[in-house]
């Protein structure tokens, strides 16, 4: 299957599900903001990149549900019993579990769904949720006022520069909170700096972001 129309598969299902697609659109793009600017430190490749976008695209759909067990733990549900075409079981298997671990606790082997991988996906889970934690706090406000993110990778820390629009103290306050993954798994303190865009002007990078 093209990767476009797996793409477009995902896409319909976030739809089907997510009350506040627009929210989850920007932490998909923040999320492959991160994953490029990191690829020094996590290592993965091209190939577990759509996974990451599709767990992000995909993270907020158990809000569809109404039950005591959290929308974070029915996103895992619902995305595996959907069995999404053009994921193998093993790729649908991290793709529930990132979006399963975009908020609450982190991986664990007590947890039935991440216990069930086998080691290698276990560690493509952890990493990929480290990005998505991030990328879900800096959209806290659900006003998509990140434009772009740059990384500076240090031996003891990772910098996060943050270009955004409007007040971004309180996604900040999240993304420092929610980077508790990111400083287990890659063993670097992150710390985020805020870059006020007054204009888009006064951003070059890229015209199509």
């Amino acid at each position: 299957m093209h990767p476009s129309e797996r793409l477009n598969i995902v896409k319909n299902l976030q739809l089907k599900y997510d009350p506040e697609p627009f929210h989850s659109d920007q932490v998909a793009k923040l999320s492959l903001i991160l994953f490029d600017e990191l690829t020094a430190l996590h290592a993965l490749s091209t190939t577990e990149r759509p996974l990451l976008e599709a767990a992000a695209l995909l993270h907020d759909v158990g809000y569809a549900r109404q039950n005591n067990d959290g929308h974070h733990k029915n996103s895992l549900r619902i995305i595996l019993e959907e069995n999404i075409p053009g994921f193998n079981p093993e790729e649908t298997g991290i793709v529930a579990n990132v979006a399963r671990y975009h908020r609450k606790s982190l991986p664990a082997e007590r947890h039935r769904h991440y216990a069930e991988l086998d080691p290698d996906s276990r560690s493509i889970v952890r990493k990929l949720a480290a990005l998505l934690r991030i990328a879900d706090g800096l959209d806290r406000s659900h006003r998509r006022l990140v434009r772009d993110i740059k990384t500076i990778i240090d031996y003891h820390k990772v910098t996060f520069d943050v270009y955004h629009y409007g007040e971004l103290r309180n996604e900040i306050a999240a993304a420092v909170k929610k980077a508790d993954l990111f400083q287990a798994e890659f063993g670097r303190k992150p710390l985020f700096r805020s870059h006020y865009l007054s204009h888009i002007a006064n951003f070059q990078r890229d015209p199509a972001l």
